[in-house]
């Protein structure tokens, strides 16, 4: 008796079949995986976020504005009225021979803030480096400035595009000290790299909270001329949302002139908030 074997339409409803489920465990892999993708970009934006927000929140809890009255030393014969101009103003021209302190523009198109603090914000060096290694690092004995000369950290957190030109990062950059003579020099190449602090943004927007109410743009050589609040709301490219809160502090000083102990001590009863 001969084996009876599989038809033409049999073997064909077989493959039919057969394509189905191989096409179904397909799309359920695929499925998974951009699950899996998804959920570990957003952890990863997440932490990112958070990471940024101990960043600012560091920066902007350790301010170092120039000392006070600085601006009525600098221009000994202005009226109250000219220096209220100054003072009481949120963005107020820039004055020859004193640099701002605190800068909250947008003049490159992009949100920018510029501040001079008393300590690295944290999360701008690497795991391994803490500022005071870095301060041994970089300190020469020669008539140069450099890094490690420096009693206050000038930087600004600044908006850059990614590399795929799809989203924007935001970077703390170190600066050079502002306000040198033209006798003085600094060595720029003993300034920390530029640090990545997120990435995957969509949105930023910064606010500072004055008198006057809720500004963009603000200029501050001196603590009173600070804001008392900061905010900085965020969105990435995913949708994810926040929005902080910051409240300032300070300690007035320079930010690379080296003061004797009364100096310093006189500095210090401006103390911030």
């Amino acid at each position: 008796m001969r084996a009876r074997g599989f038809t033409l339409l049999e073997t064909m409803l077989a493959m039919v079949v057969g394509i189905l489920v191989l096409t179904a465990a397909l799309g359920v892999m695929a499925g998974v995986r951009s699950s899996e993708s998804a959920l570990v970009t957003r952890a990863t934006q997440q932490r990112e976020l958070a990471d940024l927000r101990i960043a600012v929140s560091s920066a902007l809890a350790r301010l170092r504005p120039a000392p006070n009255n600085i601006v009525r030393q600098t221009i000994p014969n202005a009226t109250d009225e000219e220096l209220s101009a100054i003072l009481d103003v949120p963005f107020p021209a820039a004055i020859d021979g004193l640099a701002h302190h605190f800068e909250l523009s947008d003049d490159s198109g992009k949100p920018r803030l510029e501040v001079v603090v008393d300590r690295l914000p944290k999360a701008t060096y690497g795991p391994d480096a803490d500022e005071e290694s870095i301060n041994e690092e970089t300190s020469q004995q020669s008539s140069v400035l450099t890094f490690g000369d420096l009693l206050g950290y000038r930087g600004a957190f600044e908006l850059r595009a990614s590399q795929e030109r799809t989203a924007y990062e935001l970077w703390w950059v170190p600066l050079p000290p502002a306000g040198l003579e033209e006798s003085e020099q600094f060595d720029i190449t003993t300034l920390p790299e530029p640090t990545r602090l997120c990435s995957h943004l969509a949105e930023i927007r910064w606010s500072a909270f004055i008198d006057s109410g809720k500004v963009s743009k603000i200029r501050a050589i001196e603590a009173r001329q600070f804001p008392a609040y900061v905010e900085l709301e965020v969105k990435t490219i995913d949708g994810l949302y926040a929005s902080w809160m910051f409240e300032l502090g300070w300690i007035p000083g320079v930010e690379f002139e080296a003061l004797d102990e009364t100096d310093e001590s006189a500095l210090g009863e401006g103390g911030g908030a």
